[in-house]
């Protein structure tokens, strides 16, 4: 009970001094309160400009400001009419999600958090689960959102850490626009750091000997046997149909951590698939990478022609340049170069069965 009310004995005055008030992360629940609403007027505002259906800036507007004033007037007009008047999808996600994250935002205002951390990040799962019931409320259409999650055991018999993991993520498809969040975790993995990026310290450990005379590196990892105690990806995508053109981009923050030590990857990718003819497609793409503050650039083109509906054949160009310091290796599939730069050409025939 002391403990709960901060009456602890034999503690420094900072130790018993209550938590400050987290007014910014409560205006943060209160924008993520909003967020559907806001997300669909920018996407109408973008639907005037590239031309695809929906309800245009001012219904949204209008239904969604009419939706958060008399929503318990609808719901209690739907209860007391026996149920015949049928509530709108704008009236549902104010009343499954928006207004019990707008009482959340307003409890974060007026209490002291302790452990904002778990704190936020309960919220956050709130608000999923929330998202989510509001989806399914309508299970013909779903909105337009999908959501999907997994488990992994370990495998091992008496350990259920080492070698487990999950999933969690949800996607949006409307019309020519698709956006889709994901979460995966691996628990006790093992790698060969050099091999992979062809960095020689990894998480402030070495991974990889340099020989100061001839330049030779021995990959002290060889056999994939560094142990991390997870990694995490945490990756947001999106692609827009613009005519022949599909443009696809996505941001990718990968944490590492290994004997108490953690590291962020930093990847943005932005590429195109473009319908040169119904039979032919031409790819390109870039993509950046920052980690442990050396970065690199990758380069990818390509074209793809269909033979028929199961066979195509393939041909692609990739070109990777990476700052000072770092053994250049294009997707951990070659050696790592031994200068700042790495190319490949590919070339394949493929059919489905």
């Amino acid at each position: 009970m002391a403990e709960t009310t901060g009456q602890v004995p034999n503690r420094s005055a900072t130790e018993r001094a209550p938590a400050a008030r987290n007014n910014f992360g409560a205006l943060v629940i209160l924008v993520l309160a909003l967020a559907p609403q806001i997300i669909e007027l920018l996407t109408s505002c973008a639907g005037l400009i590239f031309n695809f259906s929906g309800r245009n800036p001012l219904q949204v507007l209008a239904g969604h400001g009419s939706a958060l004033l008399l929503a318990v007037a609808g719901l209690a007009t739907q209860s007391f009419g026996g149920g015949k008047a049928a509530l709108s999808s704008d009236t549902l996600l104010a009343l499954i999600y928006t207004y019990p994250m707008l009482a959340v935002a307003l409890f974060t205002l007026l209490v002291r958090l302790r452990a904002p951390q778990d704190y936020f990040g309960g919220v956050v799962l709130m608000a999923m689960a929330l998202f989510s019931l509001w989806a399914s409320s309508d299970l013909q259409g779903m909105h337009g959102f999908s959501f999907g999650g997994m488990y992994s055991f370990s495998n091992t018999a008496g350990d259920f850490y080492d070698g487990s993991g999950w999933s969690a993520g949800g996607n949006y498809s409307g019309g020519p626009l698709q956006v889709g969040l994901a979460y995966t975790r691996l628990n006790g993995t093992t790698t060969d750091p050099f091999a992979k990026i062809g960095f020689t310290s990894f998480l402030g450990q070495p991974v990889a000997r340099v020989n100061p005379t001839t330049g030779a590196v021995t990959d002290l990892f060889s056999s994939g046997n560094f142990r991390l105690d997870y990694s995490g990806a945490l990756v947001l995508a999106g692609s827009y149909q613009l005519g022949p053109a599909r443009l696809m981009g996505n941001v990718t923050r990968t944490t590492f951590k290994a004997d108490g030590v953690t590291s962020n990857m930093w990847v943005g990718e932005a590429g195109t698939i473009y319908n040169l003819t119904p039979a032919l497609q031409a790819v390109g793409g870039y993509q950046y990478t920052n980690f442990e503050g050396a970065h690199w650039h990758q380069f990818a083109a390509g074209l793809t022609y269909h033979l028929s509906k199961a066979t195509f054949v393939y041909g692609g160009f990739d070109y990777l340049r990476a700052s000072s310091g770092v053994y250049p290796v294009i997707g951990g599939h070659f050696a790592p170069s031994t200068s700042d730069n790495q190319s490949d050409v590919r070339v394949a025939i493929l059919h489905k069965f």
